[in-house]
């Protein structure tokens, strides 16, 4: 999602978000709501360096490895499977980041155009509803 005009991103509430009514839409909420996919984002990353540790050689199998096919097809396939693992997490992490702004981005306007909205109509932010 794409924004032509400057990116605002929405603080989070001090206090638990209240959900929306009628025409009124609560930007905390969103914003709190993203914070869910940073949360996800930050535990694929994490996943991702766990398996950063966990490569398999056949070294690591001793001198009886490199004579048997099976076991040296097993390790290519370990290391096959390892590598797809991770760039799998990492776009994850990435796709879980990107929303996160979005939300946030998309809350920050929605705060933006209810201060509008209070400054053009006269009402005190958080008292309209």
């Amino acid at each position: 999602m794409h924004f032509d005009e400057e990116v605002i991103v929405a603080e989070l509430p001090d206090r638990k978000s209240q959900a929306g009514t009628g025409f009124d839409v609560v930007p905390g909420s969103l914003a709190l709501a993203a914070t869910g996919f940073g949360v996800a984002s930050d535990a694929w990353r994490d996943a991702r360096e766990l398996l950063l540790g966990c490569d398999l050689r056949l070294d690591d199998l001793g001198a009886l490895a490199r004579r048997s096919p099976s076991i040296v097809d097993g390790v290519r396939s370990y290391q096959d499977a390892v590598a797809e693992v991770r760039l799998a997490l990492a776009h994850g992490a990435t796709v879980l980041a990107e929303s996160e702004l979005t939300l946030k981005q998309i809350a920050g306007v929605y705060a933006r155009v209810d201060e509008e909205y209070a400054e053009a109509f006269g009402y005190r932010k958080g008292s309209h509803g």
